[in-house]
């Protein structure tokens, strides 16, 4: 808390409420620093208008066409553009629950109990790796981009319970107590257990845990954001009650391996929902956002084409932004030309941020 309290203290204000309140030049400085790293308190605007000075128009025009259009009404979230976005974000917070880390940090004790390991050692150490990986994605989130992480960690929890359920299958274990006899699971085979749950702990805190916050903050236009994100929060903490409620019964009846089963099912839905439903939304500011969406299915947003055949988050990245910048709307509009336009949007992109 006091780390929170003190870090809002020299937290910049945001570059729409800056430009809302007329505050302009500050607004061009925050969103310098955000674009570049670099915190000049002496630059005026004319200096930094080759950097953010479309970006400062599009937030100009954004804002006074909210305050022209008055403030949101409830049926503008339910509308034809923002209700696929919000059942978007409320599926993406409901999956955040079902990958089942919750079922891991309110049962650990259980879990590991019924494994025959030390259970406070082990729920310890699970707790370090959820605290400490978290600050990765603070570099990785705009490195890789939003999607790429929640592919990737998906994949990751999923291969990881699917792997400890087969560890406990190939022990013989058969749970028929509450707790495991020494017999039925070996030191090592408990180890593998335990090393399975910590990566998939590890591959949560990385990727799902905060990144799916970061897309819910950022797919909903400016105008009804506040209502959506409200909504969405409502649905992951439904998600968080069905776990605490179900959990118990899902191990007095599977047992921890069908459990972890169950879960590694659940992550591997996950990726595919954010496979054909979610678009890369990293380095698009929320005007860009709001154009991608614009009279597109999710399915056509989500660029799941790219990431099948190629399965590089950068190349399809780039490639989503040369067609969003040409207006096209399909794979077959790149042409080789198209292909030379977006190798010097590649090359610009890298000069901007040297």
């Amino acid at each position: 808390s006091l780390i929170l309290f003190f870090g809002m203290m020299v937290f910049p204000e945001t570059p729409r409420y800056l430009m809302k309140v007329g505050r302009r030049l500050e607004a061009a400085r925050v969103l310098y620093w955000v674009r570049t790293g670099h915190k000049e308190a002496t630059l005026e605007e004319s200096d930094m208008a080759s950097v953010v000075g479309e970006e400062l128009e599009e937030i100009s025009s954004t804002l006074e066409a909210a305050r022209l259009a008055g403030d949101a009404r409830w049926s503008e979230v339910v509308n034809k553009e923002n209700f696929k976005r919000l059942v978007l974000g409320m599926i993406v917070q409901l999956f955040q629950q079902f990958t089942g880390m919750n079922i891991i940090m309110y049962y650990s004790t259980r879990i590991f109990q019924k494994v025959g390991v030390q259970e406070f050692v082990a729920t310890a150490v699970v707790g370090i790796i959820n605290f400490v990986t978290t600050f990765g994605t603070l570099v990785l989130v705009d490195k890789y981009g939003r999607k790429s992480l929640l592919l990737g960690g998906g994949m990751g929890m999923s291969v990881s319970v699917a792997l400890g359920g087969v560890v406990i299958v190939l022990s013989g274990a058969t749970f028929s107590s509450d707790q495991c006899s020494s017999d039925q699971l070996s030191k090592f085979q408990g180890g593998l257990v335990v090393f399975c749950v910590c990566l998939f702990v590890f591959s949560f805190a990385l990727t799902w845990g905060p990144v799916a916050w970061v897309v819910t903050s950022e797919i909903f236009p400016l105008r009804v954001r506040g209502k959506c994100v409200s909504i969405t929060t409502a649905s992951n903490w439904t998600g968080n009650f069905l776990i605490g409620y179900g959990t118990p019964l899902l191990l007095a009846s599977l047992g921890v391996k069908g459990t972890f089963f169950l879960m590694a099912v659940c992550n591997a839905a996950a990726t595919f929902f954010i496979l054909i439903s979610l678009p890369e939304t990293k380095g698009l500011s929320l005007e860009q956002i709001d154009k991608m969406f614009s009279g597109r299915s999710l399915l056509e947003v989500s660029e799941y084409r790219h990431y099948l055949r190629c399965g590089c988050c950068r190349k399809s990245t780039s490639r989503h932004r040369l067609r969003f910048s040409l207006g096209g709307d399909d794979d077959d509009d790149m042409t080789p030309e198209s292909d030379d336009k977006e190798e010097l949007l590649i090359d610009d992109e890298k000069a901007t941020s040297l």
